[in-house]
């Protein structure tokens, strides 16, 4: 069995608040009773560990998916920014003589570096294509469709980095407030170097350190 070294629950690792509420779960059941827990808690303590568990299956698999989704930006962001490339060529080459047009089309200078810049530069293209109708049609819509799909990747990995681990994070501060309630009552009836401790999930202590 696991010895805990500290009760400072939101410290707690993920993998040392694993075996917090693992250890919980088994043994909640044999004290209830004799230190008269509140049933809240103990209805707590026997399911805390299986949401625990789920909750970092889901955050594994979405660290799978924003990986794919990584890939699947990096790889349409490339055919997106070649096909624009090869769409610039082609303007400049029938604009040659047109600077001011070349300019007014962002095609006279380098394409950008970052990759926010380089959409706000395919972004204007497009939008000057379609009302002047400078490019053919088919080429015009290829790096609409090619852009709408960049664009929605890069939404899509947005939004999963802004959901990654908040569920997580909740709970694990949820329920280092639950092991701080369950510490605090379970301390009513015995000391903190009671050995028993351990079995719910606890640092056993010096008396001597008692907070």
């Amino acid at each position: 069995m696991s010895i805990f070294k500290d009760n400072y629950f939101t410290n707690d690792s993920y993998s040392l608040r694993t075996e917090r509420l693992k250890i919980l779960q088994n043994y909640i059941q044999d004290w209830a009773t004799q230190l008269a827990i509140p049933e809240y808690l103990i209805l707590w303590a026997i399911s805390a560990f299986g949401h625990w568990q789920r909750s970092l299956e889901n955050s594994q698999k979405m660290k799978e998916q924003k990986r794919k989704l990584f890939q699947q930006q990096k790889d349409t962001d490339t055919t997106t920014f070649k096909f624009y490339l090869k769409c610039k060529k082609l303007l400049k080459s029938q604009l040659i003589e047109n600077i001011d047009l070349q300019k007014k089309l962002g095609i006279d200078s380098y394409f950008p570096r970052k990759t926010d810049e380089k959409f706000i530069v395919i972004k204007e293209l497009l939008v000057f294509a379609k009302t002047e109708h400078i490019l053919a049609t088919n080429f015009v819509e290829k790096l609409t469709e090619l852009y709408t799909k960049s664009q929605d990747i890069h939404y899509s990995l947005k939004n999963l980095d802004s959901k990654k681990g908040e569920k997580s994070l909740a709970l694990f501060y949820g329920d280092a407030k639950k092991l701080r309630t369950l510490y605090a009552w379970v301390l009513m009836y015995w000391e903190v170097d009671q050995p028993y401790l351990v079995q719910l999930g606890f640092a056993v202590k010096s008396s001597k350190k008692e907070d």
